[in-house]
Parts: structure tokens; C-alpha cells; sequence
């Protein structure tokens, strides 16, 4: 492994007073220039200015890394400046710079360049390191808090585990309480449904290793994210060895037919992308605004919404914060703004149909809803949510997003990432094809005969193996490589353990005491006989929120879909109303923090990549919460208007 040591030299640090970046990026260059690296300091000041401009390298804390390829230097060279008062290096945290790592090297030496980079931020990420470096008074003091490094404790180090362990012990203990004190009411319904049995000593036993289990592994998803399909490999293997459910109950409740649905769609989208037309659409709209950032934004808003509605949320915010990134580059704009309100309407949008996110697949398929429920229900409530955010967030960031810029946006084809003009338009006929036989499924499966949502998956199956027949080996790429089977894996043993939540009992008393609480609250201008159900809709659309801006929104639902199915066989009426609870609480709590949905995660992956800045959890929650309070409350009093004229 590389060693701080290695291309931090005492000789390469340097102390200055305080002084503008420009000073600092001349004095950098002339030094290197005295030391024989380069030759072109005027080159090289006009490069790192150029990066500052893409996006402050001040990391947080004091410190900044400015670094850029420059041509004909040997080999990477870091030249380290301690200023004796901090400037403003406009930082990610707000806080002034007062020392600066200047990482220089070749394109030859880019694999190097980057493990330097990677070196210095891990070095840095320490508590113990930022503490010393910032009490630095002259460069020897620098120089000794970065190469004497203590090293990890035992139980630093291996914190996440500890952590795990600790969930795993509080989950246990309390589910040994609940599940042992919390019985299913002797009733006539509980009797005819055979939720008695679940009082029994067995199933109390079942229930508390499946909560156990699933908690775990929730918990386990995000203290090792990267590992996530091992820890619910690990979860599912556990379950099926103790007893708790055999093979036949797994493989049933892995939700294949959502899975074939989510596959069959990334294949279709991949083909899409392939042929160009997400880039045409979104240059055409480009083209047509012109240098308007505020009118700009708002279209890029509106079609994300769309694009998340219609093709999911991870591909639509690739395609629009990609582009949005690079033109708030052009206008000499923050891209802060733009990524961050792309994602919201997007993680809403999401909500706009059946195929627009993974949940709302579950949920379609768990509740035997159709397209065009989603259309009545979903839809009206996404866009008018979609509305309310766009105009919230344009005011928010209102000083950040000018009405106009002199900067043009430069020669702009939308026809240039097309490789077939004719395959771009069969493509397109055959998407919009699909997405009329999805919508009027019902129809179809009337006239056929068949199950319902069976053509929800038998038309993309259809449309899949045209796709991949025509396109021979172009065909079985889409398949290998832009299916992401790493999560669709994830999302079968998810469903698994999910659904043995419902099948051991977990989720049935969980129903009955939430409608016990329910029937102890009363709301004011909500009439007595939907006040039972009105509460435990509201109960779990805040719930399935703010778990899901915590936790992946996936987890959540797939926990909370039993528990609604429980409350609808139990009679509660109008209970149709807690799917919709659950979807918009779900899509909408995505946007509570950086780790709410998919969506966030990726545009921020892009986002570092395309700007070399990170996002702080602060950054985010300032806009993320009152976005989700106002888009809740939305869902909340039109679900509340509707509650009984669902079914």
C-alpha cells in the first residue's frame, strides 16, 4: 500500500501567509519550475484555476487538494502549502482553507495520480490526523501528524461489526418481549383467517428469529452496502437452515414475477439508451430553451419526473443530471442546485406509474393493481406533488439559478449519439407499444382469459426476446451487462424474507395492534366510519417516509406490504387506500437524505465524478426535509379527500 511518506516530502512543504488562490497557484508553479518538474507555469496556473472552477477542491475542515494532469512532468509530485491564516477556498463545509495539497503528474501517470489522491483522503478522513494537522504551527509539526499515524484500535476498526452485533442482540430482546406479550384477539375473522395459530409458542418462536433476522439484515445492508447481497445471502440461509421456512416458501416468495418485470424493463431501457433516443429527447429540450437556466431548470425538472415515471429512477437521473452538470458548467453556474432538485422530482416522478420504481412494481403485484389504478391514484397525486416541489425548490435556490446567462450553450446535435435513425424510431414505436399493452393489461387479460397482471409480464417478456433476436450479440449484451443482476439478486432474497415476516405471523400482529391504535385516535372533519383507516394510512405513509430516507426504500416497503395485506383481510374498510399510503411514502421519503433511494445514490456518484465534489448529509437534509414535509402533506389531504371512493 501506498504510504504518506512516499510523495509527501518536508522539503515540499511550504509556509505562507495568507494569500488569493491565484498567488498560491503561481508560487506552486514557480517552485516547480526552480525544481525542474515543469517548464509552462502559466499553463499550469490557468489549469488549476480551471479545475477550481468545475467545483472547489476544499474538502472540509481546513483543507483543501487542489490537483490537475498536467503534460511532460515525470512523475506525480505533491507540493504541500501551510498558511499561517486560512483564506476562503469556497469549501464544501463553508469553512476557510488553511492548508492545501497540490497533487500534480502526467496523463501516463494517471493510475498513480488517483492512489495518491485516494491516499491522502483516507489519511485525512481520520479524526485523530485532522486534529494535529489543524494544531500545525510550522511545516515540521505537518509533517509528523501526517506520516506519524496511530494506528486503528481493535474496535475502530471493526466498528461496523460491533455495531451489527449490537442491532442483532436489541433486535432479539426485543422481539423476545413484543412478540410474547402481543396475542391476536380470539375473533371470528382472526379464527376464519388462521391467525390463532400465531399465538401458539412455536410461532412466537418463529416470529422473533424472522424479525431478528430481517432487522439484521436491513442494518447489515447499510453498514456493508457494497456487500449487500452477501448479507441477505447470509439472512435467507439462516432462516431456511433454523426451520423458520422451507425451500418451496422461499422460492414462492421471492416475487418472480415483479423480477422477470424489473429484468425484462432494464433490457428495454438499455435498447432504448443504446439507440440514442434519451439523449435526443433531452437535447431537443436543451436546444429549445436556450441559455435560461431558471426556464432550463424547470423543464429538466419536468422531464425527469416523466423520465422517472417512465423508464425508473436510476436511468432517468443518469440521463438529465449528466447533461444538467455539464451545462451548469457552461453558464459558469453552481451544479449544486440542479442535482439536487433533479433527484426530487425524479424520486416523485418515480411514484407517476406502475414501472416507474421497484416499489411500485411490488406493490402492483402484492395488491393486484392494475396500470391504470395507477393512473387514477398515483399519477394525479405525483404530478401535483411534482408542481409544488419544482416552484418550492426554484425559490429556495433562487440566487443560485440566474434568469439568464451571456454564456451560450455551444453546438448541441441531438442526433449525434444516434446510430440507426431507422432503429431509433422502431425503438421508440415499440416502447410506447409496450407501455399501451402494460396499461391496458385488464383489457387484454379479459379477452384471454388469463390471471391478473399476467400481461404485465408477458409483454415485456415478448418484447424482450424480439429485442434480443434482432440485435443477435448487440442483444446479449443488454442482457449480461446493463441488467444489474448484482441487485436483482438482492431484491430476490429481500422479498423472501419480507414475505416470511407475513408468512410466520410477524406482520399479523403487527396489523392488529396498528389498528387497535388506530381506533384510539380521533381527527377532526374525518368521518367515523373511515377514521380507523384514514389513521392507519397516515401512520404508514409517515412511517414508510422516514424510514426510507434512512434506510433504502425497498427494505421498508417490502417489510410493510404483509401488514397492509393483513389489515385488508382483517376488514378494515376502504383498506385499498393504504397501498397508495405506502407507495407515496416510500417514493416521497426517498428524498429525505442521501441515502433515501437509488436515484440519490447514483446522481451523487456522478455528481463527484463529473465535479470532484462531495455532498455533505447537512447540504442535503436542508432542502431534503422541507421537500418531504410539503410533498407528504400532499399525498396526506388528497388521500384523506379520496379515502372513500377506494374500494
Amino acid at each position: 500500500m501506498i504510504r504518506i511518506r512516499d510523495f509527501v516530502k518536508l522539503e515540499n512543504i511550504f509556509e505562507l501567509p495568507a494569500e488569493k488562490s491565484e498567488n498560491l497557484f503561481a508560487f506552486v508553479a514557480d517552485k516547480l519550475k526552480q525544481k525542474g518538474y515543469i517548464q509552462n507555469t502559466p499553463q499550469l496556473v490557468k489549469d488549476l484555476l480551471e479545475r477550481e472552477k468545475k467545483g472547489s477542491t476544499g474538502v472540509g475542515d481546513g483543507i483543501a487538494l487542489p490537483h490537475t494532469v498536467i503534460p511532460g512532468i515525470e512523475k506525480p509530485v505533491v507540493i504541500t502549502i501551510l498558511l499561517r491564516k486560512a483564506i476562503d477556498f469556497n469549501a464544501i463545509d463553508g469553512k476557510p482553507v488553511r492548508i492545501l495539497f497540490f497533487v500534480l503528474a502526467s496523463e501516463q501517470q494517471r493510475d498513480d495520480y488517483l492512489k495518491i489522491l485516494a491516499r491522502l483522503a483516507t489519511v485525512l478522513h481520520h479524526e485523530d490526523v485532522k486534529r494535529r494537522i489543524g494544531k500545525a504551527h510550522n511545516k515540521e509539526d505537518l509533517f509528523a501528524s501526517l506520516t506519524e499515524i496511530k494506528p486503528e484500535s481493535f474496535f475502530y476498526k471493526y466498528r461496523s461489526y460491533f455495531y451489527l452485533a449490537g442491532v442483532v442482540a436489541g433486535a432479539f430482546l426485543f422481539a423476545l418481549y413484543f412478540f410474547n406479550h402481543v396475542h391476536i384477539p380470539d375473533t371470528a375473522s382472526a379464527a376464519e383467517l388462521g391467525y390463532l395459530q400465531f399465538n401458539l409458542p412455536i410461532w412466537v418462536t418463529r416470529q422473533i428469529a424472522t424479525f431478528t433476522i430481517f432487522l439484521a439484515t436491513v442494518v447489515g445492508t447499510l453498514l456493508f452496502w457494497r456487500y449487500r447481497v452477501a448479507v441477505a445471502s447470509v439472512g435467507l440461509g439462516i432462516l431456511l437452515i433454523s426451520g423458520v421456512m422451507d425451500l418451496e416458501t422461499t422460492v414462492k416468495f421471492m416475487s418472480i414475477p415483479t423480477i422477470l418485470f424489473i429484468i425484462c424493463m432494464m433490457v428495454v431501457v438499455a435498447w432504448l439508451e443504446s439507440n440514442g433516443v434519451f439523449d435526443f429527447v433531452v437535447t431537443r429540450v436543451v436546444k429549445q430553451t436556450g441559455p435560461r437556466p431558471r426556464r432550463l431548470y424547470l423543464y429538466l425538472l419536468l422531464l425527469s419526473v416523466v423520465l422517472g415515471g417512465l423508464t425508473g429512477e436510476v436511468t432517468g437521473i443518469i440521463i438529465t443530471v449528466t447533461l444538467a452538470v455539464n451545462l451548469a458548467r457552461r453558464f459558469g453556474i453552481k451544479p449544486f442546485p440542479y442535482v439536487i432538485g433533479l433527484v426530487f422530482a425524479t424520486n416523485i416522478g418515480s411514484a407517476l406509474t406502475l414501472i416507474g420504481n421497484p416499489i411500485g412494481i411490488y406493490i402492483a403485484f402484492a395488491g393486484r393493481l392494475s396500470f391504470m389504478d395507477f393512473l387514477r391514484w398515483a399519477t394525479p397525486i405525483s404530478l401535483i406533488a411534482s408542481i409544488a416541489i419544482a416552484y418550492f425548490t426554484l425559490v429556495a435556490f433562487r440566487g443560485q439559478i440566474p434568469q439568464t446567462v451571456k454564456a451560450g450553450l455551444g453546438r448541441m446535435d441531438e442526433w449525434s449519439k444516434v446510430r440507426d435513425r431507422r432503429e431509433f424510431y422502431v425503438s421508440i414505436a415499440a416502447f410506447v407499444a409496450l407501455v399501451l399493452l402494460i396499461g391496458l393489461h385488464r383489457y387484454f387479460e379479459s379477452i384471454l382469459q388469463l390471471k391478473t397482471t399476467t400481461m404485465i409480464v408477458a409483454a415485456p417478456l415478448i418484447f424482450v426476446g424480439i429485442i434480443l433476436f434482432l440485435n443477435k450479440e448487440r442483444g446479449k449484451r443488454f442482457l449480461v451487462s446493463d441488467v444489474d443482476w448484482w441487485t436483482i439478486l438482492f431484491f430476490m432474497f429481500l422479498f423472501a424474507k419480507a414475505a416470511c415476516l407475513e408468512y410466520t405471523g410477524v406482520t399479523a400482529k403487527i396489523a392488529y395492534l396498528l389498528e387497535h391504535v388506530a381506533q384510539q385516535v380521533n381527527l377532526p372533519f374525518v368521518p367515523a366510519e373511515v377514521q380507523t383507516t384514514v389513521v392507519a394510512a397516515l401512520l404508514l405513509l409517515f412511517f414508510s417516509a422516514i424510514a426510507s430516507g434512512f434506510v433504502d426504500n425497498l427494505p421498508i416497503v417490502a417489510a410493510l406490504v404483509p401488514i397492509v395485506m393483513d389489515l385488508k383481510d382483517i376488514g378494515l374498510p376502504h383498506a385499498s387506500i393504504l397501498w397508495w399510503a405506502l407507495l407515496f411514502g416510500g417514493c416521497f421519503g426517498g428524498n429525505l437524505t442521501m441515502i433515501g433511494s437509488s436515484a440519490n445514490v447514483v446522481a451523487l456518484s456522478k455528481y463527484e465524478e463529473i465535479t470532484g465534489r462531495t455532498m455533505r448529509f447537512g447540504q442535503w437534509f436542508k432542502y431534503g426535509l422541507p421537500v418531504v414535509i410539503l410533498s407528504l402533506v400532499i399525498a396526506a389531504v388528497t388521500l384523506i379527500l379520496q379515502v372513500r371512493l377506494a374500494p
